[in-house]
This record gives structure tokens, sequence and C-alpha cells, in this order.
């Protein structure tokens, strides 16, 4: 009854963010989230997480105050295994960061952006996806906000994600990176240093599809812009 009950506000909360915010004002968060932290069964977290993803999707976004309670949920849920449970997580958590200063402060406090660091190098592209949105999420932040991804290793996760077979992961990690290439000269610096990453962008920018092509664009285009004149004849000399 409850793994069924959560399948059915999943699929209204589904349908649109009107039928979502019904289903939120109905009170429906909290005995979720205690069926997420206590499962039966392996079928009801993948329902009730799934469930979650669907409450925090849409546009306009849910109240944030309401969101944030799931948030320490979900960074205990995305230390599980199955990947069906941690894509619906990571889905979760890149609808939440999507927004305003206090929702990325608040995932970042959470200290959620550790493992999705880590799940960066998952084998399953539908984990990577969401847990890489995520992230270019919170880079595209403030200074601050960048550096807590900068921290947590995400420039030395990315170089295979520039090569992955799949064209939306590529697109995606050059889009995370143009938003550290437009941080501070300091972030700037440390994405020049990681020669790896600069050498496969240039390669995206020359041999990749032409969606993919302009997000590398643009991450040359934002160190060219933001760095010192030092820092881009660096750039120059190094890759000519």
């Amino acid at each position: 009854m409850r793994e069924q009950s959560a399948w059915c506000l999943a699929n209204i909360a589904g349908d649109g963010a009107e039928m979502r915010d019904i289903v939120l004002r109905s009170g429906a968060l909290q005995p979720l989230l205690k069926n997420i932290q206590q499962p039966a069964n392996l079928s009801l977290l993948r329902n009730t997480v799934w469930a979650l993803s669907n409450f925090c999707r849409g546009k306009p976004q849910p109240p944030f105050g309401t969101m944030a309670a799931a948030l320490p949920i979900l960074g205990d849920v995305l230390n599980q295994e199955d990947k069906e449970v941690l894509m619906d997580a990571c889905w979760a958590t890149s609808y939440l960061s999507d927004g305003s200063k206090e929702q990325i402060d608040a995932i970042n406090e959470a200290r959620i952006i550790w493992r999705l660091v880590q799940l960066l190098s998952h084998k399953c592209p539908s984990v990577v996806t969401p847990a890489l949105r995520t992230i270019g999420n919170i880079v595209s932040g403030d200074d601050n906000q960048t550096q807590t991804a900068i921290d947590a290793g995400c420039l030395h996760a990315v170089p295979p994600l520039l090569e992955h077979m799949k064209k939306g992961i590529r697109k995606e990690a050059c889009w995370m990176l143009s938003n550290i290439a437009a941080g501070n000269q300091n972030q700037i610096t440390i994405l020049l240093q990681c020669q790896e990453v600069i050498d496969a962008v240039l390669t995206r920018l020359i041999y990749d599809d032409w969606d993919v092509r302009k997000e590398a664009a643009w991450v040359i285009f934002n160190l060219a812009t933001g760095g010192t004149h030092e820092q881009v004849f660096a750039l120059i000399r190094n890759h000519r």
C-alpha cells in the first residue's frame, strides 16, 4: 500500500507544477521522506525516491523552504549503490540546485557535492548526467560556491567526461567548465593548470558536434575575457 501510494503521488506531481504543489500542500512530503529513511525493501525505496524527484521538479519551482527538508535525506540516499535510486536522487538534487544562492548554499552545507563528484565516475550515464548537471548548477553560483566544487575535486573528474561516448555528457562537462572559467582569477589559474582538461576542451572545440563545440568555445571565451594578460598568454603559448 505504501509503495502504490508513493507511485500514485509521483504520477500526480509529475503532471506539472500546479499538480505538484497540490500534492505538497496536502502534506505528502514528510511521510514520503519517512518512507525513504525507513524503506521496507528496495522497490519501495526506488519508488519513493522517484516520487521525491517529481516533488522537486518543475517550473516555477516548489517553495525551497518546504523542499529543504529533503536535503539531508538525499545526502544519505546518494550513498546507496542501486543505480535507479542514485539516478533519481541526483535528478532531485539537480532540480533543487537550479535556483538562488540560498539553494546552492543549502546544497553545499549538506556536503552533497563530495558524493556527486564521486558519482561522475559512475559507469551508468543515467547517474553521471544528473550528477554533472547539479555540479554545473553549483559552479554557476558565486565564487565561493564555485570553489566548493573545485575543492571537492570536480576538475580531476572531468577529463573522462570530455571523451564520453554520450554527446550530452560532453556538452554538460564543457558547460560546467565554462562556469568555472567565469570565476575569479585564482580559479582561472587552477583551471589553466589542469593541462589535460584544457587539451580536451580544445579537442571538443575542433572535432565535436556543433552544440558541444559551442559550449567548449564558451570555456575559452571566459578564460580569455576574465583572465589576466599573463593567463591569456600562457593559454596561447601552451596550446598553439
